[in-house]
């Protein structure tokens, strides 16, 4: 009860952001530029997301989708979200590295992970208060991003046990304990470190460090285009897949239902990709499009859900055409995937 309480908050928060911005979008608001409106909504719908696999997280191990991000480019696109939920008096401010950092994580766990700390300084902070957010460079192969506040601090006993699962020293009854812990073990799952220090009366600092990425210049691609199998029996989600591939370059042929696509695989093996939900109409599944695809076809194949399982097929099995991509799909995600050679493709997916 108390984890459902404290996520349903959480999404009234997002729900709260996204009306208020439609509000001011229909009203005309002369002060925000309607960009800066929807960019707002955008974000708020992106939390929103990232509660979800918060959730998810909490009632099992989450499966990660790291990428090289750019730490100083995605915490300045989240303290606008993040000013929005703080406390009436509470300033938020930040301090961005004059570097690059690029890291390999999960974009969205790590965004999570910064909203809830500075929801914790929020918290810890009565009246008028400050959180301070720092990006930057911890040593020759690490970054690191503080969250640092003024608030009431913690003591040596509260301090010991901050990272436990279920410990909260909220006495509201608002508190889950399941904030700084999700955090701990992201970032552990990530291969970083976190590092908590706190004064009682002068505020906490809590550092995220994580390991640096090398990029490397010379990632050989295959050219995105030709002939794609999109196969979804929701209406809505059939449209948005097949208008992100058309974008991407692709002539699409669209299946409603699984009969759909076994009728357009019989009738063709010359797609270059099979875009498959995992869930199909009358029980069917996703994995069978693509074992049909594999035996029959010499194109990509795409499994995608809103929540894959832990196991699949494809999960132990390393097959260089299968990946596997969790919803909602964006055209970056699909680009990536589809530009990249086959064996890098699998690695990454599947």
């Amino acid at each position: 009860g108390k984890v459902t309480g404290e996520v349903a908050h959480d999404f009234g928060n997002v729900l709260s952001t996204i009306t208020a911005n439609i509000h001011l979008l229909e009203t005309g608001s002369k002060k925000t530029a309607r960009k800066t409106l929807l960019q707002r909504m955008e974000n708020a719908a992106e939390l929103g997301m990232s509660l979800t696999q918060r959730l998810l997280a909490f009632a099992r191990k989450q499966r990660l989708k790291p990428e090289v991000v750019e730490l100083n480019e995605l915490v300045e696109g989240l303290t606008d979200l993040v000013g929005i939920g703080l406390k009436d008096g509470v300033n938020l401010t930040a301090d961005l590295a004059d570097e690059q950092l690029p890291v390999r994580v999960d974009p969205g766990q790590l965004e999570s992970a910064i909203l809830n700390l500075c929801l914790n300084a929020s918290q810890a902070i009565e009246g008028q208060g400050e959180i301070h957010i720092t990006v930057a460079k911890s040593g020759n192969e690490t970054a690191m991003i503080e969250v640092a506040d003024n608030g009431c601090g913690m003591d040596e006993s509260v301090l010991s046990r901050s990272l436990e699962p279920f410990f909260t020293a909220r006495k509201d009854g608002q508190g889950t304990g399941l904030g700084l812990s999700m955090v701990y073990g992201f970032i552990k799952q990530t291969g970083g470190d976190i590092q908590i220090d706190s004064t009682p009366g002068k505020g906490t600092r809590v550092r995220l460090v994580l390991p640096l990425q090398v990029v490397s210049k010379s990632v050989e691609t295959v050219p995105v285009s030709g002939l794609a199998l999109v196969v979804e029996d929701d209406p809505a989600e059939l449209q948005t897949a097949s208008d992100l591939m058309q974008d991407l370059g692709y002539e699409v042929v669209r299946a409603a239902s699984f009969a759909e696509a076994e009728s357009a695989l019989q009738s063709s093996s010359d797609f270059d990709v099979v875009l498959t939900d995992l869930h199909l109409d009358q029980g069917r599944s996703g994995w069978s499009v693509a074992e049909y695809c594999l035996a029959n076809t010499d194109g990509r194949i795409i499994v995608a859900s809103g929540r894959l399982p832990q196991t699949h097929p494809y999960s132990n099995r390393q097959e260089p055409r299968v990946t596997c991509l969790e919803k909602p799909l964006t055209a970056e995600v699909l680009a990536q995937a589809l530009a990249a050679k086959p064996t890098t493709f699998a690695a990454a997916g599947a």
